[in-house]
């Protein structure tokens, strides 16, 4: 989404990990040394190394996800509903995410429509981002920092917690 990254600008994010693992003290041992080792190992993992087995289906299956805290007047059947919906939805856009052996691995398809259907999404959804106020954009955790470093909650507000699943 978003128009992806260049070249230059994968080499610098990877870059920036390493330096990341670096200061947290993990080995380094098994950390590529560049860009292009990670997508030799990172080919090699999709291709040779992953598993279609039940921890990678189940992370797919949304039909028990509990309603957001904040969600919780919809009623019980609208939410199964919505559930149904947005299992397939997401389930479209994950697989529309993964590279081409982890698909077939798998065991989904995609055809130059659902490619063409995924990136339409994809850009709609830039365009909203771009559109959308920040604030709108944030994650709830760091709009209530942001509303605590600028005075719209006191500085001792209740953390914002994240729900038990």
């Amino acid at each position: 989404f978003a128009g992806g990254l260049t070249d230059d600008q994968r080499r610098q994010l990877f870059d920036e990990h390493v330096t990341w693992y670096r200061m947290y003290g993990m080995s380094m041992r098994p950390v590529p040394k560049t860009w292009e080792e990670f997508q030799e190992y990172w080919d090699h993992m999709c291709t040779n190394v992953l598993e279609n087995n039940w921890a990678a289906r189940e992370v797919l299956d949304l039909s028990t996800m509990p309603k957001h805290p904040s969600l919780e007047w919809v009623p019980d059947p609208l939410w199964k509903l919505n559930l149904l919906i947005m299992q397939r939805f997401l389930l479209f856009m994950t697989v529309g995410l993964y590279d081409p052996p982890v698909r077939e691995l798998m065991g989904f398809t995609w055809s130059p429509r659902q490619e063409w259907v995924h990136r339409r999404i994809g850009n709609a959804l830039h365009l909203a981002t771009k559109l959308l106020p920040d604030r709108v954009m944030m994650h709830p955790r760091k709009r209530s920092a942001m509303d605590r470093a600028f005075g719209r909650l006191p500085v001792d507000a209740p953390l914002v917690e994240t729900p038990a699943r």
